[in-house]
């Protein structure tokens, strides 16, 4: 398959999550240059992208928590649109990335050992532990109990 397709300075909305810190908000512009393949051999590109989203985070990187991306392309309304133009990857995980140890996928582990980032970061689950999270099926049979009472 040809790659012609050229690349886009493109506008970047991001949300960064931290476990003990505020969450950073920010738009930064980035230069992609797509790649006309399947969703899962763009992983280069959206790794690129990612470097440098999180080279631009200014709190602890070792707590990082999640990354939300919102990606603005002129004339690219549905994923069909993304897919066609080498903009796959976005759609891949809906732009959104865990950090937590057993939230992550492969990929964003990958992430976290090459760039050093979410050591400190806590699993989901003892997260929930410390803050007193219980999980859905718990308060939804709390409530049942109460309900029936």
């Amino acid at each position: 398959m040809e790659n012609n397709i050229k690349e886009r300075q493109v506008s970047v909305n991001v949300i960064a999550t931290y476990e003990n810190q505020e969450q950073e908000w920010f738009d930064t512009s980035i230069v992609i240059k797509p790649i006309n393949k399947t969703i899962e051999q763009q992983l280069s590109v959206e790794k690129k992208v990612l470097k440098q989203v999180i080279a631009c985070l200014e709190n602890d990187k070792s707590e990082l928590v999640k990354l939300s991306l919102a990606y603005t392309l002129d004339g690219m309304k549905s994923d069909k649109d993304l897919i066609e133009n080498g903009f796959g990857f976005i759609t891949r995980t809906n732009s959104k990335y865990y950090f937590q140890p057993d939230q992550r996928g492969e990929f964003v582990q990958m992430l976290c050992e090459e760039l050093n980032i979410a050591d400190k970061t806590l699993s989901y689950k003892d997260w929930a532990e410390k803050n007193n999270v219980k999980s859905v099926s718990e308060r939804g049979s709390e409530n049942l109990g109460q309900t029936i009472q």
